[in-house]
């Protein structure tokens, strides 16, 4: 007899104990299982740049850095490894997701009286905009390309188009599909040895 075993994407644990079954009557429970946020992250992000999601992470991220990688009339981006950047860029942007510090790109003023509420980031207390956000976490990361301050300031001039063309690719996916599943449904993984 064949088994399924059920695995929680959040924490990494087989489940089928706190479904009350064991392996051998899993069939017979409907299977819900909820991808946590920075996956979700990750997989809008590739669908935002028409990376399918079938594509492997390496090549999902290599595809995705050739799309942000702006043409090399910049003196600066020729000097230092503008790809390590971008992929901070990348990775900066799926953390601050993950985390809920991007949300205020996907909200908007539901009255005519925005002039007199507070910046949709204010009200949801984040601080600054998303691209300065995505901007300054990517700096922090440590596979940031180590320059002089007065390099690093250019090379941050040098991103901020970058930024806001992930941040508005992202953006404009969210606003084409607003709602997708977060569940995944009845997972069958191979037969048990």
């Amino acid at each position: 007899m064949h088994s399924r075993k059920i695995i929680d994407l959040q924490d990494g644990r087989w489940m089928p104990d706190r479904l009350g079954c064991s392996n051998d009557n899993v069939s017979d429970v409907p299977i819900r299982i909820r991808i946590p946020l920075r996956e979700r992250w990750w997989i809008r992000i590739r669908r935002s740049f028409g990376v399918p999601d079938l594509v492997a992470d390496g090549h999902a991220t290599s595809l995705i850095l050739n799309e942000l990688t702006p043409p090399f009339g910049s003196s600066v981006l020729l000097l230092l490894n503008a790809e390590a950047a971008i992929n901070c860029l990348l990775q900066a942007a799926i953390d601050l997701g993950g985390r809920g510090q991007l949300d205020d790109l996907f909200s908007y003023p539901v009255t005519g009286r925005e002039q007199q509420r507070l910046p949709v980031s204010e009200q949801l207390g984040l601080p600054s905009t998303p691209q300065i956000r995505l901007l300054t976490e990517a700096a922090a990361d440590p596979d940031w390309p180590a320059m002089h301050q007065a390099m690093a300031q250019s090379l941050m001039d040098e991103l901020k188009p970058v930024a806001l063309r992930l941040l508005e690719a992202v953006s404009a996916s969210v606003r084409a599909l607003p709602f997708e599943e977060t569940i995944i449904h009845s997972i069958y993984f191979a037969p048990a040895d």
